[in-house]
């Protein structure tokens, strides 16, 4: 298999994640109220504190969804303070680098099957 038909297809499953978090997140905010929610609940809100996000509390793996959920978030955030930290200029570029490498490799893969 050519390394650029496996480099589209890693960056294609990213993608895919990133859409799928896309529509969570929109689902997070139209289906539940704004604002910290008490200690007993269960389930994912949505939070301002300075910038918005996703918090999930009360069930199995609620750190890996509110992860997923924010991971749209941090694309479009992180580039914003990059120039403040290392870290977070590292951040940007990982979080790039898959769409950035999916529009490179769909170009190398045309280019190689014309």
């Amino acid at each position: 298999m050519n390394l650029w038909k496996l480099t589209k297809s890693v960056c294609t499953i990213y993608l895919v994640v990133l859409v799928i978090a896309v529509v969570l997140g929109i689902t997070i905010v139209l289906a539940t109220e704004y604002g910290l929610q008490g200690e007993d609940y269960s389930g994912c809100y949505v939070y301002d504190a300075m910038l918005v996000g996703f918090e999930c509390t009360g069930f199995p793996g609620a750190s890996v969804v509110s992860l997923l959920a924010n991971l749209p978030l941090l694309m479009l955030f992180s580039p914003l303070f990059m120039m403040f930290n290392l870290k977070s200029a590292l951040v940007a570029v990982s979080l790039w680098a898959f769409p950035i490498m999916f529009v490179v490799s769909s170009n190398k893969v045309k280019k190689l099957n014309a």
